[in-house]
């Protein structure tokens, strides 16, 4: 965890999403995909919400957001950026997606869980978190849950780093998890999913799926070339991704994904 913590203290984290046409596709994506189901006048909470990004949009589209994270840094900039944008409507929290008490039951219509699961390394923190982004979700509830891919950290590994190596293979297939110590790690305590095993450990604790969505697509393999589009071309590519980008024959190229899923008795 202290690894987790220092990597986000020294990252430009408020940037993440706007800073290339590649990363403002997972934006685009996810906010296009959410705004179909979320109901206006949902209570919104989001875990993991690092500077606020999707909490200020969906505060400024008029819903109450509360905003929390587990990175001091990040919530002294939510807290800053709601004095200076005068927000009334967003809360925030310095806590842990796997630990919610502070929060009753059913008291949101909408979990935002955009980060959480890709640093849970125990398969009981990942349960906690669901099981605790369940319990404080109102009946039909909806839980939007980001992960990372497996096939294409392993693509991007092999192609981008050149690094082709049979344990790294394996062990990204078959636990998804790195510690900050293994061999060929390339980022900090991680944890991977294919798309059919991040529905298989949703659904088996209370939700029906709703949509699995590459969020950032093929974009992420040929980044540079996204990237180069001028804006009526990123808009041609991007109308192609989000109409594509809910296939189930192609989630596995994309780096993100978001599976989103309603809560059931």
């Amino acid at each position: 965890m202290n690894s987790i913590l220092k990597y986000y203290e020294e990252y430009d984290e408020d940037k993440r999403l706007f800073k290339s046409n590649v990363n403002k596709l997972e934006f685009i994506t996810t906010i296009e995909k959410l705004n179909s189901i979320i109901k206006s006048g949902d209570k919104i909470i989001e875990l993991g919400a690092g500077t606020g990004n999707y909490s200020f949009y969906y505060n400024d589209k008029g819903h109450e957001v509360t905003a929390l994270d587990i990175v001091p840094k990040h919530v002294e900039i939510i807290e800053q950026k709601i004095k200076e944008k005068n927000s009334e409507k967003i809360k925030t929290y310095l806590g842990s997606a796997i630990d919610l008490s502070e929060f009753s039951d059913e008291s949101f219509d909408v979990v935002l869980c955009l980060g959480p699961m890709y640093h849970l390394t125990s398969v009981e923190d990942q349960r906690s978190c669901i099981m605790e982004s369940r319990r404080i979700l109102k009946k039909d509830g909806i839980l939007a849950i980001a992960y990372i891919n497996k096939h294409y950290i392993l693509a991007n590994t092999m192609l981008n780093n050149n690094y082709l190596k049979e344990s790294f293979i394996e062990k990204t297939l078959t636990s998804g998890i790195m510690k900050s110590e293994d061999e060929g790690n390339f980022w900090v305590e991680s944890n991977y999913f294919t798309p059919k095993e991040i529905e298989k450990l949703v659904d088996k604790i209370g939700f029906r799926k709703i949509s699995n969505l590459a969020t950032d697509g093929i974009g992420r393999l040929f980044s540079e070339k996204v990237n180069s589009f001028s804006e009526k071309e990123f808009d041609i590519f991007k109308n192609y991704h989000l109409a594509s980008c809910d296939d189930e024959s192609l989630l596995g190229y994309s780096n993100h994904g978001l599976y989103i899923v309603k809560k059931i008795d």
